[in-house]
């Protein structure tokens, strides 16, 4: 066949190439299998719909050009379901399509029948039926093949509109109840609009358990890569078993040096795993201490000072969560000054801060300043009404509790939980955010997003649409203008610590708990108690 005539043909298929790029370009994203196929009833659905189309290439070729035919589909057909397929996107359905395929090709040929739902699935060979015998084209049988040189070079691929898929929880996303999603509809138009090349788009999920974000998560990247997001909100247990699992990436690179060093110091230690940045925290909360300024002139800052003042009862939970030891006891913990985690960041517990905190709870218990019912209250919350009714002079609030409801207050003021030589640092832990895409194209436009969602305006506005507090330090100096409570809380975030995440902090959380109860009830010294635990976790690790 001469140049020219593949010329014609080049144009025709270039012609193909132009109508289907759109869909070329999805296709892309999938396994090749589920490509080759599409191809196949794209080629079986263009040659019904543009025979006419095809006649003006091929009238005046040189050459005679064999019929297109369409081909013949038997009538029989297999559905899915009848194989065991369920569409609730969480049973994996390989096998039941695979067998209602087989089954067709078993048949000499037909439909497979896969209704509406949500199918999860993976990729799997599959038979090929017997081709029966069929003439040689003799059009194309002594046609030398064409000079590669000849034909014009393809042009390079440039990247059009991105459209990003962010999963998220419902509670995170512009489908949220009252002014949380509101902020959130705005945030992520606002991006739309101001974004020439690349869109954001999400997709809701569980927050938690089997057809969670996480189970999702780890289920697609192993059997269905191809829809996997490009970013993800997740909670920050489920970011370290993303991270474990490499399935999200290293931001350290990815986000400007002045946003990062605007975020609060545990901000980037939360999000960092192994060395790397793999999360942002987007939203934070803080323990403090609230007083009722017609019973304390001036708030304590140790617990000599707590201890000394027997007229002024000092009320906080003590009883757990779940059988966890809670948020207060881990900030008295590290009102200690003892470190949580050794220079391996590996977990570790200093047994004479065990003992000290202990010893104050008992002190406390004994001297009538630490109410007994202390250790009927399992959070902060159950404190609450106890203070409203002025029964105790002091008591712990989260700072989200106290935004939302400090207009019911009189006579209250807030100050740093006391600690055992000084103010007690607070505990932080929020949602954060992570990018899972490895195309470069589209980390550049998720580190976009992440930018835009992290912005101080964004950051502020939402969070206290949410009743969360923001995590950047611009963010409170344009809070702390109006509004004195916020230059409070900077401070408090500049020393607080992260939730710690590693995996054998639940056991610790729980042998702390039952020591704090055996020194309450009066079963056990601090120091029988501190042994205990301290026998319990070493012997789990």
């Amino acid at each position: 066949m001469g140049v020219n005539n593949w010329k014609v043909i080049y144009s025709y298929m270039l012609d193909i190439h132009n109508h289907y790029k759109r869909e070329i370009h999805a296709m892309q994203m999938m396994p090749r299998k589920s490509v080759l196929l599409i191809l196949i009833l794209a080629v079986f659905s263009w040659n019904n719909c543009y025979s006419d189309e095809l006649t003006r290439y091929t009238r005046d070729l040189p050459f005679i050009m064999p019929q297109f035919t369409v081909p013949q589909f038997p009538s029989h057909t297999e559905n899915i379901v009848d194989y065991g397929a369920v569409g609730d996107g969480h049973v994996l359905n390989t096998d039941a399509i695979h067998r209602a395929i087989q089954a067709c090709v078993d048949a000499g040929g037909g439909k497979v029948v896969i209704p509406a739902g949500l199918w999860l699935t993976g990729c799997q060979g599959i038979g090929t039926p017997a081709a029966s015998p069929s003439p040689t084209p003799t059009g194309f049988a002594s046609t030398p093949s064409p000079d590669a040189s000849a034909l014009p070079a393809p042009s390079p691929t440039i990247p059009g509109v991105i459209t990003l898929t962010v999963w998220t929880a419902p509670d995170y996303s512009p489908q949220a109840e009252g002014p949380a999603g509101e902020e959130m509809r705005r945030i992520i138009a606002r991006f739309n609009e101001t974004q020439e090349d690349v869109q954001i788009e999400y997709a809701l999920k569980k927050p938690q358990g089997k057809g969670g974000l996480l189970d999702f998560l780890l289920t697609a990247s192993s059997v269905a890569p191809t829809v996997l997001p490009d970013a993800i909100f997740l909670e920050p247990h489920n970011l370290r078993d993303a991270a474990g699992a490499g399935l999200v990436q290293p931001l350290d690179d990815l986000l400007p040096p002045t946003l990062q060093e605007d975020l609060f110091p545990f901000v980037l230690e939360a999000g960092r795993f192994d060395g790397q940045l793999k999360g942002i925290q987007f939203q934070t909360d803080a323990l403090h201490l609230l007083y009722n300024t017609n019973k304390v002139e001036s708030p304590p800052l140790t617990w000599t000072d707590v201890l000394t003042r027997p007229e002024a009862h000092y009320l906080f939970p003590t009883g757990g969560s779940g059988g966890l030891a809670n948020d207060s006891f881990l900030a008295h913990y590290l009102g200690t000054g003892a470190p949580l985690f050794d220079e391996l960041s590996q977990l570790t517990l200093d047994e004479e801060a065990m003992t000290a905190v202990l010893s104050y709870y008992a002190a406390g218990i004994q001297s009538g300043v630490v109410p007994t019912t202390a250790l009927e209250l399992e959070s902060t919350l159950d404190a609450w009404p106890i203070y409203l009714e002025a029964e105790v002079a002091m008591t712990e609030v989260a700072a989200s509790h106290y935004l939302a409801n400090r207009d019911l207050l009189h006579n209250t003021a807030y100050a740093p939980i006391p600690g055992q030589s000084g103010p007690a640092p607070t505990v932080s832990q929020g949602w954060m955010v992570a990018i899972v895409t490895i195309d470069p194209y589209r980390v550049e436009g998720a580190a976009r997003f992440l930018e835009w969602w992290l912005s101080p305006e964004n950051n502020v506005d939402w969070n206290l649409a949410a009743g969360t507090l923001p995590v950047r330090r611009s963010a409170y100096q344009r809070l702390g203008e109006q509004d004195p409570y916020f230059t409070f809380l900077t401070g408090l975030l500049e020393t607080a610590h992260p939730y710690p995440l590693a995996p054998d902090y639940r056991e610790v959380a729980v042998a702390w708990q039952i020591a704090v109860e055996a020194v309450l009830t009066g079963q056990q010294t601090p120091e029988e108690a501190t042994a205990q635990v301290m026998a319990a976790t070493m012997g789990q690790r």
